[in-house]
């Protein structure tokens, strides 16, 4: 079952999650996990690419379920605990773009210029885009529940497969609306 086409592997790291409501998120306990996390990505990266022979038919997406307050909550709204990572790289994806110097990149919000990410533009997206964006480099229909709109600026593909991909996605939104509203 590896070898068939449209493999795709979901990884659910709960430990993180939990660490951050039990003991904060500036814990010993949180910042080890973190670290664990961190190294298990990279195991499983090299593991994955060891198995497949560095394919190149790889695409990853690295991202999490809600963002936390100091306090380990969420719920309220605020951008500390809505706001999310989206780290996509491999098959599909289009590469970083890097600004010149003095160029908005997104990081200007006062939350992520302390990364080093300055001069690579940050391409937010919402939520509900991130299955979108997975059932495109996988191949399959968009969700038929989902109000998510496909990230074209993720996409490493000329403009008529981007429009094709919109125009799906778009119809695939409207008929979702057409039965909520019929």
């Amino acid at each position: 079952m590896l070898q068939q086409d449209k493999v795709v592997f979901f990884l659910h790291l709960l430990g993180l999650d939990t660490a951050g409501h039990s003991y904060r998120p500036y814990s010993d306990e949180y910042l080890r996990n973190i670290k664990v996390v961190d190294e298990g990505v990279q195991r499983i990266h090299k593991l994955v690419n060891d198995f497949y022979g560095n394919d190149d038919k790889t695409a990853w997406i690295f991202t999490a379920d809600h963002g936390m307050s100091d306090w380990g909550s969420h719920g309220d709204g605020h951008p500390d605990n809505t706001r999310t990572p989206l780290v996509a790289w491999g098959a599909g994806i289009k590469k970083p773009v890097t600004s010149k110097v003095l160029e908005v990149t997104g990081h200007e919000d006062g939350f992520s210029g302390d990364w080093g990410l300055g001069a690579v533009r940050r391409v937010d997206v919402a939520q509900a885009d991130v299955a979108a964006l997975m059932a495109y480099l996988v191949g399959l229909n968009f969700p038929v529940n989902s109000v998510g709109e496909l990230p074209l600026e993720y996409l490493d593909a000329n403009v008529s497969v981007k429009a094709e991909a919109s125009l799906a996605n778009a119809r695939q939104i409207l008929e979702m609306y057409k039965v909520k509203e019929g």
